[in-house]
């Protein structure tokens, strides 16, 4: 038996032997080596369809990812287009995913593949993948919608005419031309590369422009290199007869500066007013200037008193430099907006211009409204030189026995430099002083130089300094007054209150949220106005921004130089009011409002408008409006009328300024107030005059072009086919679009198809892109 148990336990070593020996063999040969377990290598992007960064794709239906292996679809994917989610419908083929698109032309995309959303066959999820293209433009131009004539209107055109109107028709609907406006000196020309240029012909008086026009080298070294040249006639006439029996106008407003006559004569005479003419102005006050003895093409100019003396530039952008007075007798009123009251409260204004006498000016001063009206008391006393708190200035209570909530302490300053100013209340420890909203007047930065500060007392203000007193310190400036306005009738404004409500409130988070309010919600506050923002939750660190709607999103700024970009409020539920001031307002007409921040919610805006006093009688106010002239074409058709004379003179000077290029071929633009006023029958019937008139003259190198008047609304004064080559829009100057201007385009189409079409004098000129995808192919497009 032992040696049976002998042989059982050697045959149990060998057969353990064995097995060992094949797992340190790893693959049964008894090698030795063990086997490691293979780990696979997630999928990788190896092409796309389109490729990356691609332009001009085609609009395809779908996308495809190759990868470098097979792939599957995960539970949940994530791909997105330029943001939108594009799940649905995704499938693989192989190591093929394809996305199905609907893709738009001419556009710019962004394609977003997120892990998880494709892995392989070991469960290996790809890693993100992103993918930038852009669609081919396609040309939507619709060309079997034009028939367009063969040949120029002037059944006697030069070969050179009938050679540029050939090349017209034969780039209408694939091409756009590059426009330079050569201006009314044509000096814009010279360097531009520009397919066509205009050049001004006509402004003001064409007299004066003599010898100006009578050079026309700008215009042959323009065709010489190869370039279109058109000239637009802006034929501007006067408004009123310009030789009239008109009596002196009476002189009406609340203040009336009756100065001797001045006799205005390209600035050799002018009128300077200035800042302490303005005191008493705000923003609504009328400024009329009344004028006598107006030549026919008479300007007026309002300017700065600087260097250069550069025009009066108002909110909208309209510059004063030089503009158009009725001959004879008148008034020209200019409405005083926040831009304008700079210029008075600044270095004054300039009243000039040639070929009138100034007779004098008024201010006309809107109602009242409620708190705007003051009882001023200055407080004068020796300037107090501040230098990092070693001095400062103490008003005491008997100094603001008189101040009420809704005073103004007006601080007036000299000599800052890198300068800090600061309120502190006279108690233990100068505490600095803090205002209804929470804000600390510790220190605060001031304008370098010599300025004024203003400080609004509200009731938490008033409490804290009424009895103590209020110092005024800082660094780096002097102190030279104080002025205290107070509030006629003690500043108990009465407000007219518009709450905007915003549900259940928007929850703040690091400007990931926010309300914008357009500017047409402020459209009935004024300087005075409050803007009360009521909150909530509010926690540790909140804070509270109010911001314009322009690039970067800037903080609102208010008069005295305060940035509302960020700034802290209390914690827990509770509200904050900005007091709207000119500059203030100035702003939110602009762009709007964004109210932002972090870490509170957003309850509510109370618009506190103040009421305002009995509006006062209006004035008669003489306006500059073109289609209110009295030049109109029924009348300048009819013989024997001033303004007949003024036509058959006025064309003569513009055929001689025409001949004067010789045999050159141009485009010619007739355009101004006689083509756009009066009956469609007689506008009609001034084109055809004038069209005649060229031709009888022997001027057959043109290429006439015909534009629909800035304010119709349709092309009923199109002359026909017969007597236009080219038909043009001018769109509406207050438009600012560079869009495709399809409504003008349809305008046009609707008068004829036998025309190329233009734009004459844009505000915003249409990119190629927007017109090849719209099909609305202008064959050019000037700006104004």
């Amino acid at each position: 038996m032992g040696k049976l148990y002998l042989i059982i336990g050697m045959a149990l070593a060998i057969a353990a032997c064995s097995k060992e020996e094949e797992k340190n063999d790893g693959d049964g040969n008894g090698n030795g080596n063990e086997q490691p377990v293979v780990k696979t290598e997630a999928p990788k992007v190896v092409s796309s369809v389109p490729s990356a960064n691609a332009t001009d794709v085609e609009l395809l239906s779908e996308i495809v990812i190759s990868y470098d292996k097979d792939i599957q679809l995960a539970p949940n994917t994530t791909v997105r287009l330029n943001g939108q989610y594009k799940d649905d419908g995704l499938y693989v083929v192989a190591k093929d995913l394809f996305i199905p698109v609907e893709l738009e032309a001419g556009t710019a995309y962004k394609l977003e593949v997120l892990n998880p959303t494709v892995k392989d066959a070991d469960g290996n999820y790809a890693p993100d993948f992103v993918l930038n293209f852009t669609t081919k433009t396609v040309n939507a131009f619709n060309a079997e919608a034009f028939d367009i004539a063969k040949a120029p209107a002037d059944a006697a055109a030069t070969a050179g005419a009938k050679a540029l109107y050939g090349k017209l028709i034969g780039d209408f609907g694939t091409k756009t031309y590059t426009t330079i406006n050569a201006g009314t000196d044509w000096s814009a020309a010279a360097a531009s590369s520009a397919d066509l240029a205009v050049f001004e012909y006509g402004d003001y008086t064409m007299d004066a422009n003599a010898a100006r026009y009578s050079d026309v080298t700008p215009i042959t070294n323009w065709i010489s290199k190869g370039g279109i040249a058109a000239v637009r006639w802006s034929w501007i006439v006067p408004s009123t007869d310009p030789t009239p029996e008109m009596p002196d106008p009476e002189m009406e407003g609340d203040d009336i500066f009756d100065f001797d006559d001045i006799a205005t004569g390209n600035w050799e005479a002018y009128k300077y007013m200035d800042n302490s003419y303005f005191t008493k102005c705000s923003v609504g006050t009328v400024f009329t200037v009344y004028y006598k003895n107006a030549a026919a093409g008479a300007q007026m100019a309002l300017k700065h008193n600087v260097e250069g003396w550069p025009g009066v530039v108002d909110a909208n952008g309209t510059n004063y430099e030089y503009f158009d007075i009725p001959a004879g007798s008148g008034s020209y009123s200019l409405e005083v907006d926040a831009e304008v009251m700079k210029v008075l409260l600044g270095a004054g204004i300039i009243v000039g211009g040639h070929d009138y006498t100034i007779m004098g000016v008024s201010l006309t001063y809107p109602a009242q409204q409620g708190g705007e009206e003051y009882v001023d008391e200055l407080l004068e006393f020796d300037d107090v030189v501040i230098g990092n708190w070693d001095n400062w200035k103490y008003l005491d209570a008997a100094a603001l026995a008189n101040c009420v909530v809704g005073t103004k302490m007006v601080i007036h300053y000299k000599d800052a430099n890198g300068a800090q100013m600061g309120f502190r209340v006279n108690i233990e420890n100068w505490p600095n002083l803090v205002d209804g909203n929470g804000r600390e007047y510790g220190y605060f930065n001031i304008q370098d130089g010599e300025g004024d500060y203003t400080l609004k007392i509200d009731q938490t203000v008033l409490d804290a300094i009424k009895e103590p007193g209020i110092i005024i310190a800082g660094m780096n400036y002097t102190v030279c007054s104080v002025l205290l306005r107070h509030p006629v009738g003690g500043g108990n404004v009465e407000y007219e209150e518009e709450v905007l409500t915003f549900g259940d409130g928007i929850v703040t988070g690091n400007w990931a949220d926010y309300k914008y309010l357009e500017p047409a919600t402020f459209i009935s506050c004024s300087v005075g106005s409050e803007l009360v923002v009521a909150y909530k939750d509010a926690g540790e660190g909140a804070q509270m921004a109010f911001k314009t709607n322009v690039e970067n999103w800037p903080g609102i700024v208010d008069e005295n130089g305060n940035n509302y970009q960020y700034f802290a409020i209390a914690q827990g539920e509770g509200s904050y009011t900005l007091s709207v001031d000119a500059t203030v307002l100035t702003q939110l007409r602009a762009s709007g409002l964004i109210i932002g921040g972090y870490n509170y919610t957003i309850l509510s805006l109370t618009i506190r408008n103040p009421k305002a006093a009995a509006a006062a009688p209006k004035k008669p106010v003489l306006r500059i409006e073109p289609l209110t002239s009295e030049f109109t074409a029924d009348e300048a058709l009819k013989e024997g009328t001033w303004q007949n004379e003024i036509l058959k003179a006025d064309l003569a000077q513009m055929a001689a300024y025409l001949k004067l290029l010789g045999d050159q071929s141009i485009i010619f633009q007739p355009a101004g107030i006689p083509f756009w006023n009066g009956s469609a029958e007689a506008r009609i019937a001034l084109w055809k005059y004038v069209f005649d008139y060229m031709g009888e003259a022997g001027l057959h190198n043109l290429i006439w072009e015909w534009a629909i008047a800035p304010y119709d609304k349709d092309a009923s004064a199109y002359p026909g086919d017969a007597y236009v080559d080219v038909a043009a829009a001018w769109p509406d100057p207050s438009a600012t679009t560079g869009g495709a201007y399809m409504d003008e385009w349809e305008m046009l189409l609707g008068a004829t198809n036998h025309k190329v079409l233009a734009l004459i004098a844009t505000a915003g000129l249409p990119t190629e892109e927007v017109c090849l995808s719209t099909g609305c192919m202008w064959l050019w497009a000037t700006d104004n």
